[in-house]
């Protein structure tokens, strides 16, 4: 991945129909990395040195939930929230939202500063109860790493 501020991460088929995971930078250039989305949350960890399991473990503490975990890594805040059905086990059905460029929501859709509506698979109330808790997690990541 490239060292930009991250939009967004979106799981994807591409043209054969092979799982793939897009990233979008603020900036509005986009990348295919040509892994599954759980891959490239696994290289996004590594890259900023930071301990998958660990924060994982940290964070279902904090959030007093099992899945559907804010990925907070340093300057990154992402938001996950479901975004389509799987075809076959094993594919990724997250997508990761820049908190800090969600500005609107609504029933199946999210808001980015410098992109359209985003769809996604869930209600207003359920994507207001991710933000909340990736504000929850990044709160308590700063007081506990002052990052």
């Amino acid at each position: 991945m490239k060292q930009k501020q991250l939009a967004a991460l979106i799981p994807a088929y591409d043209s054969e129909g092979i799982n793939t995971t897009v990233a979008i930078y603020q900036d509005m250039s986009a990348e295919n990395l040509k892994v599954s989305i759980r891959t490239a949350v696994s290289r996004l960890f590594r890259d900023k040195l930071a301990d998958e399991k660990g924060y994982r473990k940290w964070a279902k503490t904090v959030a007093e939930k099992k899945t559907g975990l804010a990925l907070v890594i340093r300057d990154t805040r992402l938001v996950g929230i479901k975004c389509r059905k799987l075809r076959s086990k094993g594919d990724g059905s997250m997508i990761y939202l820049n908190r800090s460029l969600i500005y609107d929501i609504e029933d199946g859709y999210v808001h980015i500063q410098g992109l359209t509506k985003i769809p996604v698979l869930a209600k207003k109330r359920t994507i207001r109860d991710r933000i909340k808790d990736c504000d929850r997690i990044s709160k308590a990541y700063d007081e506990k790493f002052g990052d």
